[in-house]
């Protein structure tokens, strides 16, 4: 009895230095544990502070790449800003230059319009300067016809007074010269029927006074030829007699005869033509 108690007191010795051996064993693994988890820990927190930061990072890249994003929308529509306005700068600079070479060309026809407006200024001075001279001339032998040829029936009247048969008085001799003698032109007013029945008309081209010259637009009077003598009306007046003396394209240039009154008369105006 005593031996069994003392091998069951051997047994519990035994186990209990088990269980100690046990527990010491597993407490100290149990401690390598926790240093191994404090461990852990450690590293996790670390971790989670890296991805903390990191998600501030991400954040701060993310706000960042907003603005960029922003920043790049903003250069885009400065950009097609910029394309909409060279492309308007363009069409307007085509516009511009489609304008100056349009002046140009008018400005270039011009030119050419006074060249031709000069050119046909000084023709038509040099024909003045020539015909004015003729004028004169003309008007002179024209009166040296009429003082001719009224001398001569002056003296056939006188011869024809000498007769016994004869009893012209001298008053008839008078009034028989003086009707053969053309009268001299004077400005009249016409009534208006006449005015009326007047159909043709043309316009003043040139007007010449102090050289007795008067230059008509003959494009639409193919009448108007060299020699004629025509009456100019202004109005419901006879202002004018002139005879034309030369056609020159579509210019008529004609005398003035005297006791006309072109005072009223002006270049550009249009007067009916009286035959």
């Amino acid at each position: 009895m005593n031996y069994l108690s003392l091998i069951l007191r051997i047994f519990a010795i035994l186990a209990a230095i088990t269980a100690g051996a046990l527990y010491f064993l597993l407490q100290g693994k149990l401690d390598e544990k926790e240093k191994k988890l404090a461990q852990v820990q450690a590293e996790l927190q670390v971790l989670l502070d890296e991805n903390e930061t990191a998600d501030l990072e991400i954040s701060e890249l993310r706000q960042d790449l907003t603005q960029e994003n922003k920043l790049i929308e903003e250069a885009n529509t400065q950009l097609e800003e910029a394309k909409a306005k060279l492309v308007a700068e363009m069409q307007e600079s085509q516009r511009v230059q489609k304008e100056l070479i349009e002046t140009q060309q008018k400005v270039t026809q011009h030119e050419e319009t006074i060249t031709r407006l000069r050119q046909e200024l000084v023709n038509t001075e040099s024909l003045f300067a020539a015909n004015s001279q003729e004028s004169l001339i003309a008007q002179l032998e024209e009166r040296i016809e009429e003082l001719t040829a009224a001398n001569s029936l002056l003296r056939d009247q006188i011869k024809t007074s000498a007769t016994p048969d004869k009893k012209d008085s001298p008053v008839d001799t008078k009034q028989k010269v003086s009707t053969t003698v053309s009268e001299p032109f004077t400005v009249r007013t016409l009534s208006a029927n006449e005015v009326d029945s007047l159909k043709e008309e043309t316009k003043i081209a040139s007007l010449s006074i102090e050289n007795g010259i008067i230059v008509l637009d003959a494009a639409e009077q193919p009448n108007l030829k060299p020699g004629t003598t025509i009456d100019l009306v202004k109005a419901s007046k006879v202002i004018a007699r002139v005879k034309i003396v030369n056609i020159n394209g579509s210019l008529a240039i004609a005398y003035i005869r005297p006791g006309s009154d072109l005072s009223d008369l002006s270049r550009g105006d249009t007067v009916k033509i009286l035959r």
